[in-house]
């Protein structure tokens, strides 16, 4: 049976020949998106919108404050307070203020979001921990590894993408100027 992901790689190769790197990057990339997918599904299943669900885990695993969550997200500070206020409303966390700062709120699960959790989250864990003995020593390895490496060497190339923008960005800002003052 083809899934998904597999459609999407033989549709964008139709007509095009390509290189068996940019295959594998394809790959890569489909099946990224294809994980993510899996667990945003199940995270809709269990009643909660995406990130209220990623709210419980992080507060399960003892992160407490939102703008904890959103700096190990990269999620923006307003998305993650609407899904705490949220969550709230809805009795599965409470928000406390954090000593003397009234804006820094820590986050606790509720009898309820700890009920949550125990099935959701450590559900998941379990999944995981399933699937991942699914696979061979050398397959869980490779797996474990090359995401670090790839996710290092992808920030060295933004890193390098960036100053290039920022010289042509520089450039187009100069020829600007420059015409503006020939007028």
């Amino acid at each position: 049976m083809i899934i998904q992901s597999e459609i999407i790689l033989l549709y964008r190769q139709k007509g095009n020949v390509m290189k068996n790197t940019d295959r594998e990057l394809e790959k890569f990339r489909l099946a990224y998106k294809e994980a993510d997918g899996i667990y945003a599904a199940f995270a809709r299943e269990s009643g909660l919108a995406v990130m209220e669900y990623w709210v419980i885990w992080m507060v399960s695993e003892g992160v407490r404050t939102q703008a904890e969550i959103s700096d190990t997200l990269f999620i923006s500070k307003q998305t993650v307070n609407s899904a705490c206020r949220h969550l709230e409303k809805n009795g599965l966390i409470t928000l406390a203020a954090a000593g003397d700062d009234l804006r820094v709120k820590n986050i606790s699960l509720t009898d309820k979001g700890r009920a949550f959790a125990d099935i959701y989250v450590r559900g998941v864990y379990e999944a995981e921990e399933r699937a991942w003995e699914a696979l061979g020593e050398e397959e869980r390895r490779a797996l474990a590894e090359a995401p670090s490496k790839f996710n290092k060497e992808l920030k060295a190339q933004f890193e390098k993408l960036r100053a290039v923008k920022e010289r042509r960005e520089e450039k187009v800002w100069k020829a600007c100027l420059k015409r503006k003052n020939a007028k």
